[in-house]
């Protein structure tokens, strides 16, 4: 057993923190994913005029590509959950610590949207109107806030044996959610 100082005892520590909170991060950002997905399959069904896309390439790529779609948001995600997400949680977390009543979850929140006022500075800086940007704000806002909500528990057990539970509840509520969302659209699509 390497010394408490020692550098690969460090990294031990280090992985038992946040590799839980990684790993329940993207299967978040996974959860997300379909989400947009299937928004954007549900969009082109609902489209107007069916000459659009006469082929019906909209709706048939992207669920022939989610495999795909999802190896890349796998990967995707990991890295914005390591390089944005859990930075944004800490600070959050560091923040509560230093108030009187300790962390919580309404800071992961504002983090997440003041980071996220970012992206909207540059939709603006890049021509957009103030509605898309203040829309891609919300989306960011999103995006960022609920993997890092959903990691903070991760963060408070770690290396705790019930991080598999809980990714299993991020897998099973994002399943049930997709589901509902697809049922309504096409429930939705076909009422239109």
């Amino acid at each position: 057993m390497p010394w408490p100082d020692h550098p690969a005892a460090q990294d031990r520590d280090f992985t038992a923190r946040y590799g839980g909170a990684l790993l329940v991060a993207v299967a978040v950002q996974l959860v997300e994913t379909v989400l947009a997905v299937e928004a954007f399959v549900l969009h082109a069904v609902g489209q107007d005029d069916p000459m659009a896309d006469p082929h019906g390439y909209a709706v048939i790529l992207p669920v022939l590509g989610l495999p795909v779609l999802l190896l890349v948001g796998a990967v995707a995600g990991a890295a914005v959950s390591a390089l944005v997400v859990l930075p944004l949680v800490a600070a959050a977390e560091r923040l509560g610590r230093r108030g009187a009543d300790g962390p919580t979850a309404w800071l992961a929140v504002l983090t997440a949207a003041v980071a996220a006022a970012a992206a909207a500075v540059w939709a603006a800086w890049a021509g957009a109107a103030p509605v898309p940007a203040a829309v891609v704000w919300l989306a960011v806002t999103v995006a960022l806030a609920a993997p890092g909500l959903a990691a903070r528990p991760a963060l408070a057990r770690r290396g705790d044996p019930r991080l598999g539970r809980l990714c299993g509840r991020v897998a099973l509520y994002g399943a049930l959610t997709a589901t509902a969302v697809a049922v309504a659209g096409v429930v939705a699509v076909r009422l239109a």
